[in-house]
């Protein structure tokens, strides 16, 4: 009979200690949601635009950099992280500024964030005063005046750039771009400026779409310019254009009796 007594007892205890858990866990409860929800408050409140880590790669202005570096604390201030539409963020950091290529972002890090702006890259310098990167994609050279050409690239032309003028641009060699200026009329009329004349360097190069790639033509008409210059067969004093679209033979001429903007074949 004692026996029986002790095991209730023990059941009641066992009971008790249950139900005082069970209240425990019910007042615990609300305070650790608090504790979870607040920390998660603070840590979304910390991506502040002083908690982005800003990374330019191809961006060569550095007036630009300043530039996206407000846009960016301007966008994100007085906000909170998750009531931001970030793909609607990059939208307009695209669109203030078009020289921006990619935009990627980087959580990684507990309350950071790096934000990678990725600009175009230059393909060469357009009359003089722009920036081509690609086919309607030209830009004011104040945007790359950081930018340094390891072969400057010179494209001159009245022409608007076509997916098709942009694709020939990059099938012409370095050589041929590290030593000339390209100015293109059309693709039966494209004239080879040289850069850096020296002695027996008066002269210009009226090619086409097919014989601006024969490296081996331009080098050819070169020796044989020097080689008349040099035995004074051709006044050195005078500047005289190469005629190189014909598949057989150079034509010299006198630059000064070509007439017009044009050096179409009837003209030589």
């Amino acid at each position: 009979m004692e026996e029986k007594r002790t095991n209730i007892i023990k059941k009641i205890k066992i009971v008790a200690i249950f139900i005082i858990l069970f209240f425990i866990v019910l007042a615990i409860i609300p305070m650790v949601k608090n504790l979870f929800f607040c920390t998660v408050n603070k840590s979304l409140e910390l991506v502040r635009p002083d908690k982005i880590d800003l990374v330019f790669i191809s961006v060569y202005s550095g007036a630009s950099k300043l530039k996206i570096t407000d846009f960016v604390k301007s966008f994100f201030k007085n906000k909170k992280i998750e009531n931001i539409d970030l793909k609607e963020f990059c939208f307009f950091l695209k669109e203030e500024f078009n020289f921006i290529k990619t935009i990627e972002w980087n959580f990684s890090a507990p309350g950071f964030a790096s934000l990678k702006i990725i600009g175009k890259e230059p393909r060469c310098l357009l009359n003089e005063k722009f920036i081509c990167t690609g086919k309607d994609s030209v830009f004011n050279i104040d945007f790359f005046t950081d930018y340094r050409f390891s072969c400057t690239k010179e494209f001159l032309s009245k022409n608007v750039l076509s997916n098709r003028i942009v694709n020939f641009m990059d099938k012409i060699s370095l050589n041929v771009w590290d030593e000339y200026k390209v100015d293109y009329e059309n693709k039966n009329n494209i004239l080879l400026i040289k850069k850096d004349k020296k002695l027996f360097d008066n002269y210009e190069f009226i090619t086409d779409k097919k014989n601006i790639l024969n490296e081996e033509k331009l080098l050819n008409a070169k020796r044989i310019f020097k080689y008349l210059s040099e035995n004074k067969k051709i006044n050195s004093r005078k500047n005289y254009v190469l005629d190189l679209r014909y598949d057989k033979r150079i034509l010299l001429k006198n630059k000064r009796n070509i007439r017009g903007g044009s050096y179409g074949k009837k003209n030589l």
